[in-house]
Protein backbone atom coordinates (compact mmCIF):
# COMPACT_ATOMS: atom_id res chain seq x y z
CA UNK A 1 0.00 0.00 0.00
CA UNK A 2 1.41 3.39 -0.97
CA UNK A 3 0.37 6.98 -0.47
CA UNK A 4 -0.83 9.19 -3.30
CA UNK A 5 -1.88 12.83 -3.38
CA UNK A 6 -5.50 13.80 -3.84
CA UNK A 7 -5.92 15.77 -7.06
CA UNK A 8 -8.47 18.06 -5.42
CA UNK A 9 -7.00 19.04 -2.03
CA UNK A 10 -3.43 17.64 -2.16
CA UNK A 11 -3.73 15.52 1.00
CA UNK A 12 -1.75 12.25 1.02
CA UNK A 13 -4.10 9.26 1.15
CA UNK A 14 -3.92 5.51 0.58
CA UNK A 15 -3.95 4.31 -3.02
CA UNK A 16 -6.63 1.80 -1.96
CA UNK A 17 -9.06 4.53 -0.85
CA UNK A 18 -12.17 5.00 -2.97
CA UNK A 19 -12.39 8.69 -2.11
CA UNK A 20 -10.39 11.34 -0.27
CA UNK A 21 -11.42 11.43 3.41
CA UNK A 22 -10.79 15.19 3.58
CA UNK A 23 -12.64 16.51 0.50
CA UNK A 24 -14.57 13.46 -0.73
CA UNK A 25 -13.03 13.52 -4.22
CA UNK A 26 -13.43 10.05 -5.80
CA UNK A 27 -10.18 8.34 -6.79
CA UNK A 28 -9.62 6.98 -10.31
CA UNK A 29 -8.85 3.41 -9.19
CA UNK A 30 -12.48 2.55 -8.38
CA UNK A 31 -13.26 -0.88 -9.86
CA UNK A 32 -17.04 -0.67 -10.00
CA UNK A 33 -19.53 1.11 -12.23
CA UNK A 34 -21.94 3.82 -11.04
CA UNK A 35 -25.38 4.23 -12.58
CA UNK A 36 -28.12 6.84 -12.27
CA UNK A 37 -31.17 5.50 -10.42
CA UNK A 38 -33.50 7.64 -12.54
CA UNK A 39 -32.51 6.47 -16.03
CA UNK A 40 -29.98 3.67 -15.44
CA UNK A 41 -27.24 5.25 -17.58
CA UNK A 42 -23.61 4.95 -16.43
CA UNK A 43 -22.12 8.01 -14.76
CA UNK A 44 -18.55 9.11 -14.20
CA UNK A 45 -17.12 9.23 -10.65
CA UNK A 46 -16.90 13.05 -10.66
CA UNK A 47 -20.33 13.73 -12.16
CA UNK A 48 -22.81 15.67 -10.03
CA UNK A 49 -25.55 15.59 -12.69
CA UNK A 50 -26.58 12.73 -14.99
CA UNK A 51 -25.63 13.54 -18.58
CA UNK A 52 -28.61 11.58 -19.91
CA UNK A 53 -31.61 12.63 -17.79
CA UNK A 54 -30.01 15.68 -16.08
CA UNK A 55 -31.07 14.61 -12.58
CA UNK A 56 -28.90 15.84 -9.71
CA UNK A 57 -26.83 12.97 -8.28
CA UNK A 58 -26.61 12.61 -4.53
CA UNK A 59 -25.34 9.65 -2.50
CA UNK A 60 -28.81 8.11 -2.38
CA UNK A 61 -29.42 8.74 -6.10
CA UNK A 62 -26.55 6.53 -7.31
CA UNK A 63 -26.36 2.78 -7.23
CA UNK A 64 -23.32 0.62 -7.75
CA UNK A 65 -23.47 -2.74 -9.53
CA UNK A 66 -20.98 -5.36 -10.58
CA UNK A 67 -20.64 -6.35 -14.20
CA UNK A 68 -22.77 -9.31 -15.19
CA UNK A 69 -21.43 -12.38 -16.97
CA UNK A 70 -22.33 -12.65 -20.64
CA UNK A 71 -24.82 -15.48 -21.26
CA UNK A 72 -23.46 -16.33 -24.73
CA UNK A 73 -19.98 -16.79 -23.25
CA UNK A 74 -21.35 -19.24 -20.69
CA UNK A 75 -23.43 -21.07 -23.32
CA UNK A 76 -20.48 -21.31 -25.72
CA UNK A 77 -18.23 -22.72 -22.99
CA UNK A 78 -20.80 -25.27 -21.79
CA UNK A 79 -21.62 -26.43 -25.32
CA UNK A 80 -17.92 -26.75 -26.11
CA UNK A 81 -17.51 -28.99 -23.04
CA UNK A 82 -20.44 -31.12 -24.21
CA UNK A 83 -18.79 -31.29 -27.64
CA UNK A 84 -15.98 -33.30 -26.03
CA UNK A 85 -18.47 -36.19 -26.06
CA UNK A 86 -20.55 -35.16 -29.09
CA UNK A 87 -18.16 -33.55 -31.57
CA UNK A 88 -20.90 -32.31 -33.92
CA UNK A 89 -21.93 -29.79 -31.24
CA UNK A 90 -18.55 -28.05 -31.60
CA UNK A 91 -20.04 -25.92 -34.39
CA UNK A 92 -22.66 -24.49 -32.01
CA UNK A 93 -20.06 -23.96 -29.28
CA UNK A 94 -17.87 -22.12 -31.78
CA UNK A 95 -20.72 -19.85 -32.91
CA UNK A 96 -21.90 -19.05 -29.36
CA UNK A 97 -18.34 -18.39 -28.20
CA UNK A 98 -17.70 -16.01 -31.12
CA UNK A 99 -20.89 -14.11 -30.33
CA UNK A 100 -19.91 -14.04 -26.64
CA UNK A 101 -16.44 -12.67 -27.47
CA UNK A 102 -17.92 -9.80 -29.46
CA UNK A 103 -20.63 -9.00 -26.90
CA UNK A 104 -18.26 -8.98 -23.92
CA UNK A 105 -16.24 -6.11 -25.33
CA UNK A 106 -19.23 -4.16 -26.67
CA UNK A 107 -21.32 -4.43 -23.51
CA UNK A 108 -18.46 -4.19 -21.00
CA UNK A 109 -19.42 -7.51 -19.37
CA UNK A 110 -17.52 -10.35 -17.72
CA UNK A 111 -17.02 -13.67 -19.50
CA UNK A 112 -14.12 -13.07 -21.87
CA UNK A 113 -12.20 -16.05 -20.47
CA UNK A 114 -15.20 -18.36 -20.77
CA UNK A 115 -15.82 -17.31 -24.37
CA UNK A 116 -12.16 -17.70 -25.28
CA UNK A 117 -11.97 -21.16 -23.69
CA UNK A 118 -15.18 -22.19 -25.47
CA UNK A 119 -13.78 -20.87 -28.76
CA UNK A 120 -10.53 -22.85 -28.41
CA UNK A 121 -12.17 -26.09 -27.26
CA UNK A 122 -14.81 -25.91 -30.01
CA UNK A 123 -12.21 -25.17 -32.66
CA UNK A 124 -10.06 -28.12 -31.57
CA UNK A 125 -13.05 -30.47 -31.47
CA UNK A 126 -14.17 -29.31 -34.91
CA UNK A 127 -10.69 -29.98 -36.31
CA UNK A 128 -10.64 -33.45 -34.73
CA UNK A 129 -14.07 -34.17 -36.19
CA UNK A 130 -12.99 -33.07 -39.67
CA UNK A 131 -9.81 -35.17 -39.47
CA UNK A 132 -11.82 -38.19 -38.35
CA UNK A 133 -14.24 -37.77 -41.26
CA UNK A 134 -11.35 -37.40 -43.72
CA UNK A 135 -9.71 -40.56 -42.41
CA UNK A 136 -12.97 -42.46 -42.78
CA UNK A 137 -13.56 -41.19 -46.33
CA UNK A 138 -10.04 -41.83 -47.66
CA UNK A 139 -9.54 -45.19 -45.99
Amino acid sequence: MSLIKCEECGKEISDKAGACPKCGNPMQNINYNRFCTECGEPIEPNDIQCKHCYSILKNNNVYIIDKKTNAMSVAGFVISLVSLCFAFLSILGFIFSCIGLSQVSKRNEKGYGLALAGFIISLLMFMIMVLYILILVYE
